[in-house]
């Protein structure tokens, strides 16, 4: 898989593959009407092109043969959460069903690492639902361990989910 950073003119393409990762593989844990406005709100062409402007986010873009078969939105300097500390939040990794489980999602966390050790941040972290044991143990195996819990807010009824954190040394400490 190659990984290339988006670029402000790919965000419709981005919103697109993230609507449809997500959908493929979280819908299920939604109400269609709240599913549909988070859709909206979380892949929006404007607030991807803004983050790209702005330099506050990273898409990176994994493809296969020319064809996008995922992504990672990478946030700079996020305060991790119930910790004294700031790092790169991995906000959103997702790839489309049929290419998931190939090894890809350690390709595109190692790509959102090296970026973020380049900004010079110390961790990098995301949070996880705590259903997804699958989820959990790949990001185990990448380095990441869990330092908290917390519930993500829905309208209907919060998701728990895990805090996980990963040290970002030098490229040779991995």
């Amino acid at each position: 898989m190659r990984v290339r950073a988006a670029r402000r003119d790919e965000a419709a393409g981005v919103a697109a593959l993230g609507a449809r990762t997500y959908r493929d593989h979280y819908a299920t844990l939604w109400r269609e009407d709240e599913l549909d406005v988070w859709l909206a709100q979380q892949f929006d062409v404007g607030e991807i092109q803004a983050d790209v402007d702005a330099d506050r986010a990273l898409y990176l873009v994994g493809d296969v043969d020319g064809f996008d078969v995922g992504f990672a939105k990478l946030r700079w300097n996020q305060p991790v959460p119930a910790r004294d500390e700031r790092g790169a939040e991995l906000q959103k990794i997702y790839f489309l069903a049929d290419q998931a489980g190939r090894g890809y999602g350690r390709v595109l966390i190692d790509a959102c690492a090296d970026r973020a050790r380049e900004r010079g941040e110390g961790c990098m972290w995301l949070d996880v639902l705590k259903v997804n044991e699958r989820a959990r143990r790949m990001y185990e195996r990448c380095g990441f361990a869990i330092v908290g819990e917390r519930d993500y807010p829905r309208a209907s009824d919060p998701m728990p989910m895990w805090v996980m954190r990963h040290p970002l040394g030098a490229a040779s400490d991995r």
